[in-house]
C-alpha cells in the first residue's frame, strides 16, 4: 500500500491510504450579483476535481461559503484534513488569504494547495500562506502534489506547479494544460441540494441555483475577457451523468434551476445540438430549467437553435452585449455590431427566452455619452439588464508576478485602483484616460437608478421579466448605500491625486 505525506499539527509523518483525506473549499464574497443574492451557486471546479481524488483512493470533503459558514467549520477542517485545497477568482483573493490564515493558526502544518485561473497571477500573494499553486487544470497535476506535498524538491519538478524557493521567491514551471474529462462527484460537497444557511434578499434561505458545465475556455479573443485561450469539450454523457447527479440530490420543494456556466457552449455547435436534444430527451420524464451564457453571433448565425434551446429547457439567455458603442465592439474586437442587439432581442422573444443583457462601462474608447446610451437602450427595449464597470487587471500593484501572455493586462492608458475586483463589482475600480473615476461611478450610480427603477416593472414584455426586474429594484435598494460610499471614496482618492500632482506654489516667486 503506498503512503502519502500528512502533516499534522506542526509534524510530519506519513500515512497509509486510509488517511488520504483532502478539504477543498471555495471561499465566497459579498457583490452585487443578483443572482447571488436570491441563490445559492457554486462552480463545478471543486466536485469535478473531487471525482479524480475519489477514483484514487482519496476522501474528500468539499465546503462551498455560498452554502455555508466556513468560519463555523476552520477547526473540524484543520484538525480533520491533512492538506486543504482553496480555489480562488480574484474577488475571493484576499478571502482565501484570510481562510488559510485561520487553518494554519489550527494546525500549522496543514498543507494548503491554492488554484483557480487567476491564482498563478497573484502567487506572490497566495504564497505568502499557502504551500502552492496550481496553474492550468487542477486536475491535470494535483494527484501528483497530493501524493508528493512533503517532498518539496520533487514538489518543483512538477509542470503546472508555482512554489517558493528558499529566497520566499515563486518559481514557476512549464503549465500542464492536459485536460482530463470525467463526471462530477456532488455528493462530497456539504448542503448540496437543500437551502443554503445563508438568507437571501428576502429574508429566505437560499434555494440552489445549480451549475453545470459542458466546455471550458473560449474561441473568441475579446480583449477584455479573461477567459481560457485553450477550448475544450467534454463528452456529452459526462454532462448528462451531471445533471442527473444534480435532479436525484436536489431536495428542496421547488423545482431544480440550472445554469450552463460555460463562457462558450457555441464554441462547437454541433455537439452543442447534440447537448440540447440530450436536454429535451430527459425533460420528458424531470422536469427543469436552464439559464445559459450565449454570444450574440452564432445566434444571428443559428436562428434556429433558439427553438431547440427552448425545447431543451432553456428560459433565460444572458448575453454577453457588452455595449452600444460600435467603436468599443470594435475596440474589443466583439465581433457584434450595436444593431445585432436589436435582432437577436426580437428572436429570443419570439422563441419564449428571456434576453438578460451583460453590459460594461468605461471602456477605453467609451465617452459619457455611450455610457449613457447604454441605459437607454436597456429602457427603451425594456431589458432586464445589468451594467458592470470595466476592471483592468493590474497585478503589480499587488506584488504579483505576470506569466501569462493570454491575459491582456492592463493598457498604457488606463490604470487599476483594485487589482482585486476585476469583473466583480458595480464598484469602479479603474482609472478612465477620460473620465475620472468619481465621474464614472456617478454617471452608472444615475443609470441604475433609472434602469432599476420600480416604475419599469409593469413595463416588461413578460411575466418573468417582471419577475427579474422586481427583485433588481429590491437588491437596488441594498447596493446603493455602498456605492455612494465607494463614491465619497473616489472622490477622496480622486482629489488627492489632484493635489499630489500638481505644481507647487515657489514661496520665493515674485507675485
Amino acid at each position: 500500500m503506498s503512503e502519502k505525506c500528512d502533516v499534522h499539527h506542526g509534524k510530519s509523518h506519513c500515512l497509509n491510504k486510509v488517511s488520504q483525506r483532502i478539504a477543498l473549499i471555495e471561499p465566497a464574497v459579498d457583490a452585487e450579483c443578483l443572482i447571488t443574492e436570491i441563490f445559492w451557486q457554486i462552480r463545478c471546479s471543486l466536485s469535478f476535481l473531487s471525482y479524480s481524488l475519489h477514483e484514487q483512493g482519496w476522501e474528500t470533503q468539499l465546503f462551498h461559503e455560498e452554502i455555508l459558514n466556513i468560519d463555523n467549520r476552520i477547526e473540524f477542517i484543520a484538525s480533520h484534513f491533512p492538506i486543504a485545497g482553496i480555489s480562488v477568482t480574484i474577488n475571493t483573493i484576499s478571502r482565501a488569504v484570510e481562510i488559510a490564515r485561520k487553518l494554519k493558526a489550527v494546525n500549522n502544518g496543514i498543507f494548503i494547495i491554492f488554484g483557480g485561473i487567476t491564482a498563478p497571477h497573484y502567487s506572490s500573494i497566495l504564497l505568502g500562506i499557502g504551500d502552492c499553486v496550481i496553474q492550468g487544470p487542477g486536475e491535470a497535476v494535483l494527484m501528483e502534489v497530493v501524493t508528493n506535498c512533503g517532498n518539496s524538491d520533487y514538489l518543483r519538478t512538477i509542470p503546472g506547479l508555482i512554489i517558493k524557493d528558499s529566497n520566499n521567491t515563486p518559481v514557476f514551471t512549464d503549465q500542464n494544460t492536459s485536460f482530463i474529462d470525467h463526471p462530477c462527484r456532488f455528493e462530497d460537497i456539504h448542503g448540496f441540494g437543500g437551502f443554503s444557511e445563508k438568507r437571501n434578499i428576502l429574508g429566505l434561505r437560499k434555494p440552489p441555483l445549480y451549475s453545470l458545465f459542458f466546455s471550458t475556455g473560449c474561441v473568441n479573443r475579446c480583449k477584455f475577457c479573461m477567459s481560457d485561450r485553450q477550448y475544450r469539450i467534454r463528452k456529452v454523457d459526462n454532462v448528462m451523468a451531471d445533471l442527473n447527479s444534480i435532479l436525484r440530490f436536489h431536495k428542496t420543494p421547488l423545482p431544480p434551476r440550472i445554469m450552463l456556466v460555460d463562457d462558450c457552449p457555441f464554441g462547437n455547435m454541433a455537439i452543442f445540438s447534440n447537448l440540447l436534444k440530450e436536454f429535451q430527451h430527459k425533460r420528458k420524464s424531470r422536469k427543469f430549467d436552464l439559464l445559459m451564457q450565449f454570444h450574440i453571433r452564432p445566434i444571428l448565425e443559428n436562428p434556429e437553435i433558439l427553438k431547440s434551446m427552448r425545447q431543451a429547457g432553456v428560459t433565460t439567455l444572458l448575453l454577453g452585449m457588452e455595449t452600444t458603442s460600435a467603436k468599443s465592439l470594435e475596440s474589443q474586437a466583439k465581433g457584434t455590431k450595436p444593431e445585432d442587439h436589436l435582432k437577436v432581442l426580437q428572436q429570443c422573444r419570439n422563441n419564449g427566452i428571456t434576453p438578460y443583457g451583460y453590459f460594461m462601462a468605461g471602456f477605453e474608447t467609451d465617452t459619457p455619452e455611450t455610457i449613457i446610451s447604454v441605459f437607454d437602450f436597456i429602457i427603451k427595449n425594456r431589458m432586464v439588464a445589468q451594467v458592470l464597470p470595466m476592471g483592468i487587471m493590474s497585478p503589480e500593484m499587488a506584488g504579483c508576478t505576470i506569466q501569462s501572455p493570454s491575459i491582456r493586462w492592463t493598457d498604457s492608458r488606463m490604470k487599476s485602483l483594485d487589482p482585486f475586483s476585476f469583473g466583480a463589482s458595480m464598484k469602479v475600480s479603474h482609472r478612465h484616460p477620460l473620465i475620472s473615476p468619481p465621474e464614472l461611478q456617478k454617471m452608472l450610480i444615475a443609470g441604475y437608478d433609472r434602469i432599476y427603477s420600480w416604475k419599469r416593472v409593469f413595463t416588461m414584455s413578460s411575466a418573468r421579466e417582471m419577475v427579474y426586474q422586481s427583485l433588481f429594484s429590491l437588491a437596488w435598494r441594498k447596493w446603493r448605500k455602498g456605492l455612494l460610499t465607494h463614491l465619497n471614496y473616489l472622490r477622496l482618492l480622486h482629489n488627492f491625486s489632484v493635489m499630489s500632482t500638481s505644481p507647487k506654489l515657489n514661496i520665493n516667486e515674485k507675485q
